[in-house]
């Protein structure tokens, strides 16, 4: 998962740093959401640095504590609050892959704009942090991170990020507008790209629940094998 973020990062001014430690995310937009460390270790250290490289920048910005990290806990300053814990869920891809939904294809380019207000409408997310997550698009590449959406009628009415890495699919921004909420927009969408993943080779899903994506996960197989502490300095869009 940590390894599928990195496409993210399309600016020089973007900090990217993954290993078994530690994550570091920061994309500079003006919400916590795509500004992020992740701890794996009760390294104060390592927790001094990661906030030290927030704070230098003036970030709005997500800590989140997982593992052996959890020790930490009393040693975040005060300007993060605790935002709850979100879930890591896990979903092997056996059996014989769901039939492809014509409804569902890989986003391009062109789909750039309806992505973002689809985005905008779930989220609520400021324009700089929509363009973050949709930048990859204009790169037009068949890189490891890709986005997919699903339309009805001519409009699109659902999306979600895949990136792959090795055997594995991480599944983020699974999003679908209120107004086209409970009507199987979302939980079609989850099986033909977990579906066409598993075509591709895919044999594990991954992913980190929002509190209004976990009821779905839970529904369609998905099981949770950890949770990780979440903190946040200003307002984010998924977790409170």
């Amino acid at each position: 998962m940590g390894r599928g973020m990195l496409p993210w990062l399309t600016a020089p001014h973007m900090v990217g740093q993954v290993d078994d430690r530690r994550w570091l995310l920061l994309t500079g937009v003006s919400v916590p959401d795509l500004n992020f460390g992740l701890l794996a270790v009760d390294d104060p250290a390592l927790l001094d640095e990661t906030l030290a490289a927030i704070d230098s920048r003036g970030l709005a910005a997500l800590v989140m504590l997982a593992d052996r990290g959890k020790g930490l806990a009393p040693r975040i300053p005060s300007q993060f609050v605790p935002a709850g814990e979100m879930p890591i869920m896990s979903k092997p891809l056996v059996g014989p892959p769901a039939n492809r939904d014509p409804r569902v294809r890989r986003a391009t380019a062109t789909d750039r704009p309806a992505v973002e207000a689809v985005l905008t409408a779930a989220y609520g997310m400021p324009p700089d942090a929509i363009a973050v997550s949709t930048e990859p698009l204009a790169r037009g590449d068949e890189g490891p991170l890709s986005i997919w959406l699903l339309e009805e009628a001519g409009e699109v009415v659902s999306t979600v990020t895949v990136t792959r890495i090795d055997d594995t699919a991480g599944l983020w921004s699974m999003a679908t507008p209120p107004q086209h909420e409970r009507k199987g927009y979302g939980r079609a969408l989850l099986a033909s790209v977990l579906a066409e993943a598993q075509r591709d080779g895919a044999t594990l899903g991954l992913l980190g629940a929002t509190p209004a994506g976990f009821p779905l996960y839970a529904a369609t197989g998905w099981t949770t094998q950890e949770t990780w502490e979440l903190y946040v300095n200003a307002s984010s869009a998924q977790f409170t």
